[in-house]
């Protein structure tokens, strides 16, 4: 009598749903422990020099642990769409790239009281980013979308332009970190401060535009609650 295995034997469409179910869970255990690991130092490195016991309070530095709260969310956020849009075979750029987007995230967390520092790393991070949604604009192919053209235009079409506005976002930072603490101007850092909190904000509310898009395309009705 031939014995029962567990489970099925291993045919095409077990395969792909195997694939599909081992990518979604792997990039999101991935973006769990990186992004964990992140809010805890951004934690950590802001009590230490905002809450020191009979230390004055740094009013003038106080945007820079907010903009790294910004990033922290607006990278949980991209991931979790990412995640719920692609099911596909696992390659090795879906493991290298989100720990290279995680310790560009978490580098300027180390740097809050040392802003051009902070600048530097925050426009590396930003740099890395545009790589991330290059990269995602290149696995829009038929293996995730299949015939419908319309929501692989709008996804591919999303990643380029949050690509495009990263990069000069990410330079302005780069560049100006070399100037910030010589020049010693505050209109130069508030510059800075608008472009780098309006990115964030602009990838927000584009990301969300793009998920109300999806599920038009796919002929459901948009929750559209932020």
């Amino acid at each position: 009598m031939k014995s029962k295995t567990l489970l099925p034997p291993l045919d095409a469409e077990s395969f792909a749903n195997l694939m599909g179910d081992t990518f979604r869970s792997a990039n999101m255990a991935l973006t769990s422990v990186v992004q964990g690991v992140a809010f805890g130092v951004l934690l950590l490195n802001a009590y230490q020099i905002f809450l020191r016991p009979g230390a004055e309070f740094p009013w003038h530095i106080v945007v820079y642990p907010l903009m790294s709260f910004i990033s922290l969310v607006t990278v949980t956020f991209e991931y979790s769409h990412y995640v719920g849009v692609f099911g596909r075979a696992v390659n090795v750029t879906d493991v290298y790239l989100p720990y290279l987007v995680g310790i560009t995230e978490i580098a300027p967390m180390f740097f809050f009281s040392r802003v051009n520092l902070w600048w530097f790393c925050q426009g590396v991070f930003v740099l890395v980013a545009a790589i991330s949604w290059l990269n995602s604009a290149r696995h829009c192919s038929d293996e995730v979308f299949g015939e419908n053209n319309g929501p692989r235009g709008r996804y591919k079409r999303t990643m380029y332009i949050n690509s495009a506005v990263a990069v000069p976002v990410g330079a302005l930072s780069v560049t100006g970190s070399f100037y910030i603490l010589s020049s010693k101007s505050f209109w130069l850092e508030s510059t800075m401060c608008v472009a780098m909190l309006s990115f964030g904000v602009f990838i927000t509310l584009k990301s969300q535009h793009l998920i109300w898009g999806l599920q038009r395309d796919f002929g459901f009705e948009p929750i559209r609650r932020l």
